[in-house]
């Protein structure tokens, strides 16, 4: 035991000794415990299915059985070319199952960010509590969690952009960092072509960060590395996919995409009013924390991690991408594109925090974790919510102007009041339920990122699994038609490797199930399967009709 605690406080040493690799080792085993020991206590939503069902559903079933996927689609079908998103679970899912396979994948991503964290943060002397303080902070942030542990593309840009923006911030000319660097850049890229922005913008802080210590020259030389690193990344897609999965160009759906989209005249996911901005009150986090950020360096109160570099980031990324989004309505898929300004926002609120933490005795901020468990789990912010319409902006005015008195004055008092303010905006926004015409894309919930929807969540992708392989012994399943009852049944059928190209049918009207091409399909053997799926009860009275229907069929 005296052997196991001394190898403890030897790899949580924040001198030089605890980067070793011993003390790395010992550290990352550790942080993956105390994370597994966190979900426990805290519960969160693993499966990131609540917001938005059947888009993260899809890659969850391609996670579980991704040759079947790619024998279906060809490189015909968007998903074919986010490789570096599900192919890391596709092989995690491979080995561990796709239960556990998709949850030790998050983990491990978990223990590698939490590790750059420590290394950026011993660049500028953190104390080790006050690291393992802000890892805290950066995995338990609603708007982590949400993103993180859905399954559509953004879990990996979250976590990619991440670990680019803390290495931006070392400004190391390690070659490791420019293969990081390029990687990174590239990956995000290939999951959302949209991910441009958050990594030309970080490779542009790493470039100043570079001439202002190296010089042009340097500054150049790590650039041309990582472009090296980054074409690489594209050039083994593409061979991987065209010759091990004989698929052609991986590229191609992106690229037909961007020569022949259209926008549509009247698109289903706009907003139909602006009330939202009245309601969706983390959206106004990013500026809050802008404004202290700017207010520690003006009155000289910046120490330990500068946040400059990060504060010009989130300032730039908001106005290209939070702005762009009010004009055209779409923020109500923010549950997921958010994702593509939240990398500098999560790393600025925990860089905010560990400067005030760091001159501070321990005790301030283990009371700031334990507050924060106890408010998680006994749901006191979604019992009191914020309130909505123009009285949400006084509210968050009065936040603001109270965290810079706080934060001039009285850091201890400022630590909590910001840390336990910024989770209260999060979870205890007002609620809005106003829907689209193309679905319920309003928030992402991240009120029920803990709690009871966690259960749901974990019993929905239970069903996916045993659905998905139920089917994989259906013979010509490419050709089925998916009967389903509604609701998550509906879902789940989506998540089916053929789906896309097969079709998905829902109950005609009371009096009759089929519509009359779709009885002829089946009745002459163009489609021959009919899959009916949902509530037992549901499917056995919709297979009694449809028997009713189809007399010559079995």
């Amino acid at each position: 035991m005296h052997q196991f605690l001394k190898s403890l406080h030897i790899s949580f040493d924040a001198s030089n000794n605890g980067l070793r690799l011993l003390p790395t080792i010992v550290r990352a085993v550790a942080v993956a415990v105390a994370v597994g020991v966190l979900v426990w206590i805290l519960e969160p939503d693993l499966f990131g299915l609540i917001p938005n069902s059947l888009d993260p559903m899809f890659y969850t079933g391609y996670a579980i059985n991704l040759d079947d996927a790619l024998a279906a689609a060809g490189n015909r079908h968007y998903f074919v070319t986010r490789w570096t998103s599900y192919m890391p679970m596709y092989v995690f899912s491979e080995i561990f199952g796709p239960y556990w396979g998709r949850l030790l994948l998050r983990l491990v991503m978990v223990v590698v960010l939490a590790e750059v964290f420590w290394r950026l943060t011993h660049r500028y002397q953190i104390r080790a509590l006050v690291r393992v303080f802000g890892v805290f902070v950066l995995v338990t942030t609603p708007m982590f969690v949400r993103t993180f542990t859905t399954d559509y593309p953004e879990y990996f840009i979250i976590w990619g952009s991440m670990i680019m923006v803390l290495v931006a911030l070392m400004g190391s000319t390690k070659y490791s960092h420019s293969f990081s660097l390029g990687v990174l850049a590239a990956s995000v890229v290939i999951a959302n072509p949209t991910a441009l922005a958050i990594a030309s913008l970080t490779l542009l802080v790493y470039s100043y960060r570079l001439f202002q210590d190296g010089g042009i020259v340097t500054a150049v030389s790590r650039l041309l590395l990582i472009t090296t690193f980054a074409i690489a990344t594209f050039v083994f897609g593409y061979l991987l996919f065209r010759f091990y999965y004989d698929i052609g160009n991986v590229y191609q759906p992106t690229l037909d995409f961007i020569r022949n989209f259209v926008p549509p005249e009247k698109d289903g996911w706009v907003a139909p009013t602006k009330s939202w901005l009245g309601h969706f009150s983390w959206i106004y986090l990013p500026p809050i924390l802008c404004v202290l950020s700017v207010l520690s360096v003006k009155r000289g109160r910046e120490d330990g991690i500068p946040v400059g570099a990060l504060t010009f980031l989130v300032t730039v990324i908001y106005l290209v991408h939070v702005f762009r989004e009010v004009q055209t309505g779409y923020m109500l898929e923010i549950s997921y594109y958010w994702s593509l300004l939240l990398s500098p926002v999560l790393i600025l609120f925990a860089t905010l925090l560990v400067n005030m933490a760091n001159k501070l005795p321990w005790y301030w901020p283990v009371s700031v974790v334990v507050l924060t468990i106890v408010l998680i789990k006994i749901e006191i912010p979604q019992s009191i919510r914020l309130p909505a319409g123009p009285l949400l902006f006084v509210a968050l005015v009065c936040f603001l102007i109270i965290s810079a008195i706080l934060c001039h004055s009285q850091r201890r008092f400022s630590l909590i009041f910001v840390s336990l303010g910024f989770l209260w905006i999060q979870i205890g926004s007002p609620i809005y339920t106003v829907r689209t015409n193309g679905g319920d894309l309003n928030t992402p919930l991240y009120d029920r990122v803990y709690g009871e929807s966690a259960k749901i969540s974990k019993a929905i992708l239970d069903e996916t699994i045993w659905f998905t392989k139920e089917m994989d012994s259906v013979q010509d399943d490419q050709a089925s038609t998916f009967l389903s009852a509604g609701g998550w049944s509906s879902s789940i059928v989506g998540t089916y490797i053929p789906h896309p190209f097969s079709r998905w049918i829902t109950n005609r009207s009371a009096s009759k199930v089929l519509a009359e091409n779709i009885r002829d399909e089946l009745n002459f053997k163009f489609r021959p399967i009919l899959v009916i799926y949902g509530d037992p009860n549901e499917v056995e009275s919709l297979l009694n009709r449809v028997s009713l229907e189809l007399p010559q069929s079995r």
